[in-house]
């Protein structure tokens, strides 16, 4: 939608989200060839060999280069031949890995991946199933070398050199499987420094453990085709261990024959049993939970089984197992199990709220703390601010409730808590915010009421930042509930932040938060700029408070007109019990013509009957041999429109005496004066 927009800076930014998002979990396509293979490093990015870039979405093929695919298969597997009988230096070797390459470079020129793979008797490139029924021998042997090499699939990349492509065939040819250990080819790959080629390994290498169909599938067809014999009895024998093998539950282990596999499902039963029954948990029964949630057939209610047995009588189990719990937990709960299972993330946050709320192991509790604080990073980051709001309050109320206590034995990191929002999600939320979807927007202030004062910076920048006035007011409305905390930062920002710009923001709202201004607003009614004063004088009209009639008082009598101006004319609005008295005294003191004016301006609009006669002296004019000064014209035009406002009978028996005036001005006031008196008097 955005990207149709003529907002790029949106657009950009939710497609950087996207693509973040594609590149963490499976598409339709990997999950096809998915292979259970645990993720290389810390699973925390940070470079090209990072796990998450093993998930990255792949390139979708054109027909031309489909039809070429057994060439290219053909020809890795002639090189691979070739490099077990010949030296590396042979002309035919030359002259293989010279068509090998030729072959990988028509596709990958095209700028994409070519990811080849294999699923139980079939080849995938690209997430593609190929059609190679004509070419059937090639297949079987490229099926045998994967095996051999216990290799799940092999990824070429833009970039790839012949040096790369050498080493990797040399590799190949001679290797044997004896030497092919867990993580043997990772090694290879970092060793030999082959950038541009991935080599996924088989899960279960170097040990009897699988957890996939298709890796169990992947070790069995040497051994069918002993037992039952060639295709197609070996196909038709493969198909049924995976439909055996799809009932079984996800985490059961597999051997080299039945009798062994039927050993270890019986293990397997034995460890789900003994959770059910809430006797000490293993780490195998952990390991299978893993599995059986991540399982793309698993529902939501094994799901809801699962982590009931996880949790099953939690706080009576020793800290090692229950560690062991929070830890399982934490690797369900990254972005991927986030976008992909939403609908079970309450399952997995509800117990840990309730350890987080009982936990008495000081370790065990920052573990949870932790887990929870980058779930609701995470949450927030896509939206769903319903579940971070629903992890978020009982978050912040353990946070308050052991600040309290002061006797524990070991004080607690504040940094296992949520500590604010980064960035993008500020952003996202500032959108969200001013959006004209009423759901959206009633969601985002939910969260950030929920933040409580991890709001505070946001809030703040939000009213200093942003010109839409109804942003601006929700942000004030959501300081005002965080009290005192609030209340100072804000007036602080008022005196400190030096754009003018964000001063007269502050001051637009900061009677939503607070009303102890006096000292502040002392400071920013003399700013330099205009605005800010104009924003401050607004302020204490909108307050309209007694206790600031002092400040309007000294600032009526500053030197600088402007402000004194703008002061008196405050006073009028205001009409403070003082403020007549205190225009009359500046009538009969001050000299400057606005002044005057302003304090005439002021009275009419208080109305009080006692500055009739002060005003009716202004209007006076001096005569020639007057030693006063002559009185400014606008003065006593002010003076006489003033009179016009104050309703008593005094005013008309002045301002018939002017009706003949040098002033037209003046002429006029008094004829409409006279005149409504008249007919008012005549109805």
């Amino acid at each position: 939608h955005y990207q149709r927009s003529t907002n790029e800076e949106k657009a950009q930014l939710y497609g950087d989200l996207q693509q973040a998002h594609n590149d963490k979990i499976f598409d339709v396509e990997e999950a096809a060839h998915y292979t259970g293979e645990k993720l290389s490093g810390d699973g925390k990015g940070g470079g090209p060999e990072d796990s998450i870039s093993q998930l990255r979405i792949v390139d979708s093929l054109d027909w031309d280069t489909l039809a070429n695919l057994p060439e290219i298969i053909g020809a890795l597997l002639t090189a691979v031949e070739e490099s077990k009988r010949s030296s590396p230096g042979s002309q035919a070797m030359i002259d293989a890995m010279g068509h090998l390459g030729t072959s990988i470079d028509q596709v990958l020129r095209k700028n994409i991946r070519l990811h080849i793979t294999y699923l139980a008797d079939s080849v995938l490139v690209n997430g593609e199933r190929v059609d190679m029924t004509q070419h059937e021998s090639t297949v079987t042997a490229f099926l045998q070398l994967m095996r051999r090499l216990q290799l799940r699939s092999i990824t070429f990349s833009p970039g790839l050199t012949e040096q790369e492509l050498s080493l990797m065939m040399e590799t190949f040819g001679r290797i044997s499987d004896e030497k092919i250990g867990t993580g043997f080819w990772q090694h290879v790959s970092a060793e030999q420094d082959l950038p541009h080629v991935e080599l996924k390994q088989q899960r279960g290498t170097g040990g009897p453990r699988v957890s996939s169909t298709t890796e169990y599938i992947s070790t069995a067809p040497e051994k069918l085709q002993t037992e039952v014999g060639p295709s197609p009895e070996l196909e038709t024998a493969t198909k049924t261990f995976a439909h055996r093998d799809l009932e079984e539950p996800a985490g059961r282990i597999a051997s080299e024959d039945d009798r062994e596999l039927n050993t270890t499902r019986q293990a397997s039963d034995t460890i789900l049993k003994v959770a059910a029954e809430g006797v000490e948990l293993t780490h195998e029964f952990f390991e299978s939970v893993a599995d059986r949630l991540t399982d793309p057939m698993a529902d939501e209610e094994q799901a809801r089984q699962i982590i009931g047995q996880c949790f099953h009588d939690f706080e009576h189990q020793t800290p090692p197992i229950r560690t062991e719990v929070i830890h399982t937990c934490d690797g369900l709960l990254d972005e991927g199990f986030i976008t992909s299972r939403p609908q079970w993330i309450g399952l997995i946050t509800d117990p840990l709220l309730s350890v987080l709320a009982k936990e008495e192991d000081s370790r065990i509790l920052a573990e949870t703390a932790s887990l929870l604080s980058r779930t609701v990073t995470s949450l927030i980051q896509f939206g769903d601010y319903g579940q971070a709001v629903r992890i978020l309050v009982p978050l912040r109320k353990r946070q308050q409730q052991l600040r309290k206590e002061r006797d524990q034995p070991v004080q607690l990191e504040e940094g296992i808590f949520f500590h604010g929002l980064e960035p993008k999600a500020q952003q996202l939320l500032l959108e969200d915010l001013s959006s004209q979807d009423t759901s959206r927007m009633q969601e985002a202030v939910q969260l950030l009421d929920g933040l409580g004062s991890l709001a505070l910076p946001m809030l703040i920048e939000i009213v200093k930042r942003e010109d839409g006035p109804r942003i601006r007011q929700i942000a004030s409305q959501l300081l005002g509930k965080l009290g005192r905390e609030a209340s100072v930062l804000l007036r602080r920002e008022l005196v400190l932040e030096s754009s003018p710009e964000q001063r007269v923001r502050i001051l637009e709202i900061i009677d939503g938060v607070t009303q102890d201004l006096k000292k502040e607003l002392a400071y920013t009614v003399e700013d330099k700029h205009f605005s800010v004063r104009q924003a401050t004088f607004q302020l204490i009209e909108r307050l309209k408070d007694e206790n600031l009639t002092s400040l309007l008082v000294d600032c009526a009598h500053h030197k600088e007109v402007t402000i004194a101006v703008a002061a008196i004319a405050s006073l009028g609005k205001i009409k403070p019990t003082t403020a007549v008295e205190v225009l009359i005294s500046l009538l009969d003191s001050c000299k400057e013509s606005e002044r005057l004016i302003a304090c005439c301006q002021a009275l009419g609009r208080i109305g009080d009957p006692t500055s009739i006669e002060p005003l009716a002296q202004i209007m006076i004019p001096r005569r020639f041999f007057s030693l006063r000064k002559k009185r400014d014209p606008r003065v006593r035009a002010s003076a006489a429109f003033a009179l016009t406002q104050i309703a008593h009978p005094r005013v008309v028996e002045i301002l018939t005496t002017y009706l003949e005036d040098s002033d037209s001005r003046i002429r006029q006031i008094a004829h409409d004066a006279v005149s409504s008196e008249n007919s008012s008097s005549h109805i």
